[in-house]
C-alpha cells in the first residue's frame, strides 16, 4: 500500500511542486525564446544561423530529464548544471528577443534542488556570463544594464521557488505531525481496549462468578435435604450452574487474552496519512504479532523512519517490509534519500531502540549501496522481555 501518489521535483530537499506545469512553462520559455532565432534561420538558412539549434536541444533534453520522477539526485545535479551551460550557449548564438529566459528557468529550478544560497551563487553566475555575452555584442556598459535586467527576473524566480520550499516545509511538518497522531491513536485505541476487556473479564469474575459459585453451594446443600422427586430437580439445577460456570471462567479467560493488534491496517493508515516521501508498506501473511507491545514498537519504528526520511534525508520514497524470520520478526524500513552519513540518533531513533531492546530486539542503521538509509530491526518471536 503506497501513501498517497504525486508529482515531486526535485527530492534534493524534498519539495512538492507541479512538474507538469513546470515543465510547460520552461518549454513555452525556450519556445518564445527561440522564435526570433527561427524566424531569421528560415529566412536565410546556413550553418551559422542554425547554431542554436544544437545548446537548446541540449537544454530541453536535460530539462525533461532532470524532471523524472525515477530521475536521481545526481542526475538531477548533472541536468541543472548542463541547462545552465547551455542556457549560455544559446544565448551567445541566438538573435534577438528573450533569449536569456532560459536562465531563468534554471534559477527557479535550483532552489527546490540546491536550497536558497547555492541557487544565488548560480544567479551570480549566469548573471555575470550574461554581462560578459551581452558585452561583446553592444558593449560592457549596455552589456552590464541588460545582464541587470535579467538578474531581476532570475531573483525573482529564485524568491518565488524559496516561498514554495518553505510552504512545502510546512506541509511537510503538518502531515508528520497528523501521521504521529495517527499512530499515536491506533496504539492508545488498542491499549484502551485491552484494559477494557480486562476490566470487564475481572467485573464477571467478581460478581456472576461468585453467585453462580454460591448458588452451587445452596445447590449441593438442598440435595442433601429434600425428598427424591426435589432432589433430582434439585441435582439438574445443581448441574446446569455447574455449566454456566464453567462458562464464565471461560469466556474471562478469553476477555484475558490479548486481541491481536492490527499492524498492517496501523502502518497502511501510517503511510497513508505522508504526502512525501511516497511509503510502501509489505506485511507478510505470516505475521502475527504475539504481544501488543512488540506491534507497537514496530509502530513506532517505521514512524520514525518515515519522519527521518522527510525531514533529514529529502527521500522521495520509503519502502517497509515486516517479515517473519525463523524465531524473530524482521522490520526494513529503506529510504531513497542522503543517507546516514552525519546522522545524529535524536530523541525519535533513541526511542525506538529503547523500546525494541526492552522486547529483547535490536538495530542497525546502515547504507546498503551507499545511498538511502535503512533500519534493520530484530525482535525475538517468542517471548518478549517481560
Amino acid at each position: 500500500m503506497q501513501g498517497a501518489p504525486g508529482l515531486a521535483y526535485p527530492p534534493g530537499v524534498g519539495q512538492r511542486v507541479p512538474v507538469n506545469l513546470f515543465k510547460a512553462a520552461g518549454i513555452a520559455t525556450a519556445a518564445l525564446a527561440s522564435t526570433p532565432s527561427l524566424l531569421h534561420a528560415i529566412a536565410a538558412p546556413s550553418a551559422g544561423t542554425m547554431a542554436w539549434v544544437l545548446p537548446l536541444a541540449v537544454f530541453v533534453v536535460a530539462f525533461l530529464y532532470g524532471l523524472r520522477p525515477s530521475a536521481s539526485r545526481r542526475v538531477r545535479h548533472a541536468a541543472i548544471l548542463v541547462e545552465g551551460a547551455t542556457a549560455l550557449a544559446f544565448v551567445a548564438l541566438a538573435r534577438g528577443g528573450f533569449t536569456a529566459g532560459l536562465v531563468v528557468v534554471v534559477a527557479g529550478e535550483a532552489p527546490f534542488l540546491w536550497g536558497t544560497a547555492p541557487a544565488l551563487g548560480l544567479v551570480a553566475v549566469q548573471t555575470a556570463a550574461l554581462a560578459g555575452i551581452f558585452a561583446a555584442s553592444v558593449g560592457l556598459t549596455r552589456g552590464v544594464i541588460a545582464a541587470s535586467g535579467y538578474l531581476g527576473f532570475q531573483l525573482f524566480a529564485v524568491g518565488a521557488a524559496t516561498l514554495a520550499e518553505r510552504e512545502q516545509k510546512a506541509r511537510t511538518a503538518l502531515a508528520l505531525a497528523n501521521a504521529e497522531l495517527l499512530a499515536t491513536r491506533d496504539a492508545l485505541a488498542a491499549a484502551t481496549a485491552a484494559a477494557e476487556r480486562v476490566r470487564i473479564a475481572r467485573d464477571l469474575h467478581d460478581t456472576l462468578g461468585h453467585g453462580l459459585t454460591a448458588l452451587h453451594l445452596q445447590l449441593e446443600l438442598a440435595k442433601n435435604t429434600t425428598d427424591d422427586a426435589h432432589r433430582r430437580a434439585v441435582e439438574d439445577a445443581d448441574q446446569l450452574s455447574r455449566a454456566l460456570l464453567a462458562e464464565v471462567r471461560e469466556v474471562v479467560g478469553a476477555m484475558r487474552e490479548e486481541v491481536p493488534f492490527d499492524l498492517e491496517g496501523a502502518l497502511v493508515r501510517l503511510a497513508s496519512a505522508i504526502p512525501r516521501p511516497r511509503v510502501s508498506v509489505r506485511v507478510d501473511a505470516a505475521v502475527r504479532p504475539p504481544d501488543g507491545r512488540v506491534a507497537q514498537a514496530v509502530l513506532r519504528l517505521v514512524q520514525e523512519a518515515i519522519t527521518n526520511a522527510a525531514r533529514h534525508a529529502d527521500a522521495e520514497t520509503v519502502v517497509v517490509d515486516v517479515a517473519e524470520d525463523g524465531e524473530a520478526l524482521s522490520v526494513t524500513a529503506r529510504d531513497d534519500g542522503r543517507g546516514p552519513l552525519g546522522l545524529r540518533e535524536g530523541n525519535g531513533l533513541r526511542g525506538a531502540r529503547e523500546r525494541l531492546e526492552a522486547l529483547g530486539g535490536t538495530l542497525e542503521v546502515v547504507a546498503p549501496d551507499g545511498r538511502g538509509t535503512e533500519l534493520r530491526a530484530r525482535i525475538p518471536w517468542r517471548g518478549a522481555a517481560p
